[in-house]
């Protein structure tokens, strides 16, 4: 890299999230119409037949602009991330621009794309050293973010899936685009009343206590609130959702909050899941849940940190990594701080495993819910069967994959409890 290169001002870079007819695209028709002396290059990922917001863009916006890139084909937060990285490079590198726009797909998540911004090439370099990301910004459709949330639909039943193997549903990606958003735009408030307006609100507050949010109609909102921000960062964002800032003792409660019973609670155990019970109490709903989110056990998983993710009535389990107990001395991690955190989470001898979920909702019967869950640990015969009595329980949980160790599954030779 030149001293020139060095010396010259990164870009600004603001990311657009948003499900698929939120609005994404109208809001960057106002910035592109609305520069305030900018010189704005946009980058709209679409992922071919299924992205509307992307074809409108290619279609009626590019005769209008021709600053505008289209990737096609693929998400920039996995297969066309190097793409991505290309083409933020040339655009700086031509000069002829100062600020970054990129429309990320309806079905992808925030947090992988900004992730990308910090990452090494092969050579070593980020694009942090190039640019900056300045924003990262959610649409959300008021009308119908609270209906996607709550039907429980996949990816796959809406025909918009990336592949196969993508088994998230909808309520999910909403709740990941909300919950690493430092900016939310809350779009087409003209649909909806007052007290459907306050309550949605209410509800992105617990999922996001941090972000701003900005209710609108046809994506009308002030420049200086979505550009030159200069309001993003990262290990922030990383950290604002509601249920990371549950875990760590932060209250979301809020006064808005209080007109709808909305709140939060951690449940916390030291005795693993009989998977088989866990499931079957799966199968029931949780009355006012909204987002469940945080590291679970599984007593036929023994060494292995599962991540249950609940938005709506979608569930979804998948792999953590290794609890630390159950790896050498020699593979934890050597800074202190990382250490004595290790050290604070080990307790009798099972070490770091655990149950460390959090519930966010309305009018939750918090005192049912942890009865249900009580009754998925093992009791204290189950408990001296061991390790190797517990790989023999039922367990219908999906599989998991570790680059490592490759498939991760239970039995399920056994019926269900």
């Amino acid at each position: 890299m030149t001293g020139a290169e060095l010396s010259r001002p990164r870009v600004p870079v603001a990311v657009i999230s948003g499900f698929l007819g939120a609005g994404k695209t109208t809001l960057i028709q106002r910035i592109l119409n609305n520069p305030q002396g900018r010189r704005i290059a946009v980058i709209v990922n679409d992922i071919g037949e299924y992205s509307a917001d992307a074809k409108l863009m290619a279609g009626a916006t590019l005769k209008h602009h021709s600053n505008i890139t289209v990737l096609k084909n693929g998400c920039i937060c996995c297969s066309l991330r190097d793409e991505l990285a290309e083409r933020i490079t040339r655009i700086v590198e031509s000069g002829q621009f100062d600020y970054i726009v990129v429309e990320a797909t309806g079905i992808s998540e925030p947090l992988p794309v900004a992730a990308g911004f910090f990452s090494d090439d092969q050579e070593g370099r980020t694009l942090d050293e190039i640019v900056r990301v300045d924003a990262m910004i959610t649409v959300v459709d008021a009308l119908n973010f609270p209906l996607d949330y709550e039907k429980g639909d996949t990816l796959g039943e809406r025909r918009v899936a990336l592949d196969p193997a993508d088994d998230r549903s909808v309520a999910d990606v909403l709740a990941e685009q909300v919950e690493f958003a430092n900016v939310i735009i809350v779009n087409k408030t003209d649909l909806v009343d007052e007290l459907e307006l306050r309550r949605l609100e209410a509800v992105l507050h617990q999922l996001n206590p941090k972000a701003q949010l900005l209710p609108t109609t046809h994506g009308i909102v002030p420049m200086e609130a979505v550009l030159d921000t200069e309001a993003f960062d990262f290990e922030d964002a990383s950290q604002a959702s509601g249920w990371q800032r549950a875990l760590i003792g932060h209250n979301n409660k809020a006064t808005a909050s209080d007109e709808f019973g909305l709140g939060s609670f951690v449940y916390r155990a030291r005795r693993p899941f009989h998977p088989g019970r866990l499931w079957d109490a799966l199968q029931e709903e949780m009355p006012g849940v909204i987002r469940v989110k945080g590291f679970f056990w599984l007593a036929s998983r023994h060494n292995h940190a599962g991540i249950w993710s609940q938005a709506g009535h979608a569930f979804r389990d998948d792999l953590a990594g290794r609890w630390w107990a159950s790896l050498p001395r020699e593979e934890w991690p050597d800074e202190p701080v990382a250490q004595e955190e290790i050290r604070r989470l080990h307790e009798g001898p099972y070490g770091d495993r655990r149950q460390e979920l959090v519930f966010i909702g309305a009018a939750m019967d918090r005192a049912s819910i942890e009865q249900r869950l009580n009754q998925c640990l093992l009791d204290d015969v189950e408990m001296r069967l061991g390790q190797l009595g517990w790989e023999a329980f039922a367990d219908p949980f999906s599989v998991w994959w570790d680059d490592d160790e490759g498939e991760i599954s239970g039995n399920d030779d056994f019926p269900t409890a």
